[in-house]
């Protein structure tokens, strides 16, 4: 009887090990996925930055080239409206010579 009692608490225990055993297995697989999960989520959000930083990158190419044209054109504005001005001055000082030459000749 002491000996079937004994090998009950030996079966007790050994089946309690192996439940032991089967939930530590079991919390290890739930950690192991979460690990997996996070990995995955880190994955995608280090390609959605990459991404992200590409298109701001591309988007102030695109802006600095806008700029740079903008530069240019601004500069091509200013040198057409010099040469304006000094052909206007020229014009205004080639009548004023024309003029007081004809004044001159009808002093005469």
């Amino acid at each position: 009887r002491i000996f079937l009692e004994r090998e009950r608490i030996l079966i007790d225990q050994s089946s309690s090990q192996e439940k032991r055993g089967k939930r530590l297995e079991e919390r290890e697989n739930r950690l192991d996925e979460r690990v997996k999960q996070f990995d995955k989520q880190k994955g995608e959000q280090e390609k959605q930055l990459k991404q992200d930083k590409q298109k701001l990158d591309k988007h102030k190419n695109e802006q600095d080239e806008r700029d740079k044209r903008q530069e240019d054109r601004d500069r091509r504005l200013a040198s057409q409206l010099k040469e304006k001005q000094l052909e206007g001055k020229t014009y205004i000082y080639s009548w004023l010579i024309q003029f007081s030459s004809l004044i001159v000749i009808l002093v005469l």
